[in-house]
């Protein structure tokens, strides 16, 4: 593992928040969820998704920890100026949401395909290794020169500017496009299958 995360330190920097980071995300997202009416739940709430995650994804629900790792990553996803493409990994359950995710940054993974290929290898090992349950790739459009799915015959959005972000877990994956000038995440507009710019995660 060590070695591999060397061979690709210029493709991926791989890190967990720290804690002050986690606290100012924490303050940050409050205010979001304040501003969007989106409710955040406790880890062990088993209540229905709220409106705001519907209109994402109306197809279907998700479990409720699932569900909540996605409006996380939606908030994180709302912050434009400060985005980078990441890959948010919800772990096993902690004693909170914050504690069982873990970030992967993969800035230059969208460069090429066989940097994606790569970067493709080392996220599904460490999935693995983490034992991950889900997992979420949030991707600016901008930081994207493979694959620009938003060329695809078929994109719903015109030309727009924002962040394509996209949930895995083993059994399913949801797609949706948060507009960078969204004000929660209620915003996102759902997408099919063929603007995926990720392969499965979980095999």
């Amino acid at each position: 593992m060590a070695k591999k995360a060397r061979e690709l330190k210029k493709v991926i920097n791989s890190s967990k928040p720290n804690a002050k980071k986690d606290k100012e995300n924490q303050e940050k997202n409050k205010s979001v969820n304040g501003n969007s009416g989106v409710e955040m739940k406790s880890q062990g709430n088993k209540q229905a998704a709220p409106l705001g995650a519907k209109q994402v994804h109306p197809s279907g629900q998700l479990n409720a920890d699932t569900a909540e790792f996605q409006r996380e990553c939606l908030a994180l996803a709302l912050d434009a100026d400060t985005l980078e493409p990441s890959v948010y990994f919800l772990g096993p359950p902690s004693t909170d949401l914050e504690s069982s995710m873990s970030q992967v940054k993969v800035k230059e993974a969208f460069q090429s395909p066989e940097m994606l290929q790569n970067c493709l290898g080392f996220l599904r090992q460490y999935a693995s290794e983490k034992s991950a349950l889900a997992a979420c790739a949030i991707v600016p459009l901008q930081d994207v020169a493979y694959p620009q799915v938003w060329k695809l015959r078929g994109w719903p959005l015109g030309d727009v500017k924002g962040a394509l972000v996209q949930l895995d877990t083993p059994k399913e994956r949801r797609l949706c496009f948060l507009p960078a000038d969204a004000q929660d995440v209620a915003a996102a507009v759902p997408l099919g299958e063929d603007f995926k710019v990720l392969e499965p995660l979980f095999r």
